[in-house]
């Protein structure tokens, strides 16, 4: 039996599709400043680059990561209190053909709205009932077109199931519409609201994948809720606290107006929470660092933290109340080593040569002991 391969770490992929965009022209980056993490605990002082932070994008995990696993878990507690006998999770694509490349808007709008009409029908003659829909877009690169289609989850009685599938065989091609029982909910919910596959996508053309990028800047509903889960979603919502609210806003007013002169000249302490490095979990800070233009900044700040070993860099107050997360929620990110380079500023010459003084007399501390030892022995022996 073949070895599967193993599967590569979504924010790789993520970062190679960026810069695959990049070139051809489009602007998958949210800044130009790039972002870096100062590790903690055993690996205190380690620096792990992030690259500049990546746009809100379905393409991206940043953050289609974390809500679908929130969709996929509330779809899990909502498949639990419900009755799943009836549930079916059926699959329909575009009719009659493949899509081009510079046609994929307008397939798109045309198959959501056949998809609309269609289950509105079913919804009417046959006791259909749509809890969630998601639609995917893959590339077939042998023949060079896209390929649109739809999963969905829905419920409907076994009796009325035959006269939905001759509808749905009629409007849609190559249609996949079974009776086997749901097992996993979560897993479901959890492939329905993934459009992109980001180990396909980074092997796409770049026209392909330049209309791919282009088609989410239109915000289409990828996926969507329906039925019972949707009014299961809203009334399980969490109610906001006005007083929560009252407090952020009143944050805010406080990082605006203690702000550092010079803070944009400077590296900025975003977030410290717990990173996910795999299976292990490390303590770390997250920095935006300053511009490359900035006419008061070194190449780099790295030893000027705290975490590396350095005196703090200059902050402004709002930016010490740091805010640590007791469940990691970031995806799973393979750590680049990078040595902390020395600055050449006056500053940076000072902290480091205070750091090999502090070097040199653990050193010799140690090496006194170790000579030390041995005598005290001997002298509590003959005593």
């Amino acid at each position: 039996m073949a070895k599967s391969s193993p599967r590569k770490n979504q924010y790789i992929l993520a970062r190679q599709i960026a810069q695959r965009l990049a070139r051809a022209g489009a602007q998958p980056y949210a800044d130009d400043c790039e972002q870096y993490v100062v590790l903690e605990g055993e690996r205190g002082g380690e620096v792990i680059e992030f690259g500049r932070p990546l746009r809100d994008h379905r393409m991206f995990p940043v953050k289609s990561r974390s809500k679908n696993n929130r969709l996929a878990e509330q779809f899990a507690a909502f498949a639990a209190v419900e009755d799943r006998s009836a549930w079916c999770l059926w699959t329909v694509c575009r009719p009659s053909r493949k899509t081009q490349i510079n046609e994929l808007e307008e397939d798109y709008r045309q198959f959501n709205d056949d998809i609309n009409r269609v289950l509105t029908e079913l919804r009417k003659r046959c006791e259909f009932e749509l809890l969630l829909i998601g639609i995917h877009i893959r590339f077939d690169r042998n023949v060079g077109l896209f390929d649109i289609h739809a999963h969905f989850v829905c419920r409907i009685p076994i009796d009325r199931r035959e006269e939905a599938r001759r509808r749905l065989m009629t409007a849609f091609s190559r249609c996949h519409l079974p009776d086997n029982a749901i097992r996993s909910p979560q897993g479901v919910a959890r492939y329905i609201s993934k459009t992109f596959k980001l180990e396909e996508v980074v092997k796409w053309p770049k026209k392909a994948m330049l209309a791919a990028w282009n088609l989410g800047g239109n915000r289409f509903h990828y996926c969507r809720t329906a039925g019972r889960f949707a009014a299961y979603r809203r009334d399980n919502r969490r109610p906001v606290d006005p007083h929560q609210q009252k407090t952020i806003q009143e944050k805010r007013s406080n990082r605006a107006e203690t702000r550092h002169p010079d803070w944009e000249f400077q590296d900025r302490r975003l977030v410290r929470r717990t990173w996910r490095f795999g299976d292990q979990e490390i303590s770390g800070t997250l920095y935006r660092r300053a511009p490359a233009c900035s006419p008061q900044r070194p190449a780099t700040m790295h030893s000027e933290h705290p975490e590396a070993g350095g005196p703090a860099a200059p902050t402004y107050p709002s930016t010490d109340m740091a805010t640590t997360q007791a469940t990691p929620t970031a995806p799973p990110i393979t750590p680049q080593r990078t040595a902390v380079p020395t600055a050449t500023t006056g500053r940076g010459v000072v902290s480091t040569t205070l750091a090999a003084l502090k070097k040199l007399g653990r050193l010799a501390f140690g090496g006194l002991k170790r000579i030390l030892s041995p005598l005290v022995r001997i002298f509590r022996k003959n005593e």
